[in-house]
């Protein structure tokens, strides 16, 4: 296999944006994507960003409340993981949500909600999808959450 060049992976990254804007639903908002594994977060992330949507990530809820505090900038959806290093997603949603009362959350897990430590009793009204699941039912969900 050869190289790419630059203009090469131009054209792929435009036909990849193309396909994305063709078959799925596009976004302005911003999300947090709160998820302690590097690749699924670099994935979703790319993938949303793509979509039109802004994306902050990060990798524990404890990064996650430091980096809103400094940037001082409100998401739209927080995305995160329910199992994480330090706070659980859920208590990461909890703390934000009392911060931004109109928050969406997303919450994401390869266990049922209902055998996560803490769920369903401290995750209020949040919306949840299994792991794994196909990109075009994140990004289906992510719409539904965001304009319910």
């Amino acid at each position: 296999m050869g190289t790419v060049t630059a203009s090469e992976a131009s054209a792929i990254q435009k036909r990849v944006l193309s396909i994305c804007q063709s078959q799925f639903v596009m976004g302005n908002e911003t999300i947090l994507i709160c998820e302690d594994e590097q690749a699924i977060r670099e994935i979703m992330g790319q993938f949303l960003c793509n979509l039109g949507y802004t994306i902050l990530d990060e990798s524990s809820g404890e990064n996650a409340c430091s980096m809103l505090g400094e940037q001082q900038i409100k998401p739209d959806l927080l995305l995160t993981d329910l199992s994480l290093p330090g706070i659980s997603g859920i208590d990461l949603a909890n703390k934000l949500r009392d911060r931004w009362s109109d928050l969406k959350v997303l919450l994401m897990s390869g266990s049922p909600i209902e055998d996560c430590r803490e769920a369903p009793s401290k995750s209020r009204d949040y919306a949840f999808i299994a792991k794994p699941f196909k990109i075009k039912e994140l990004a289906v969900k992510i719409r539904e959450v965001l304009d319910n």
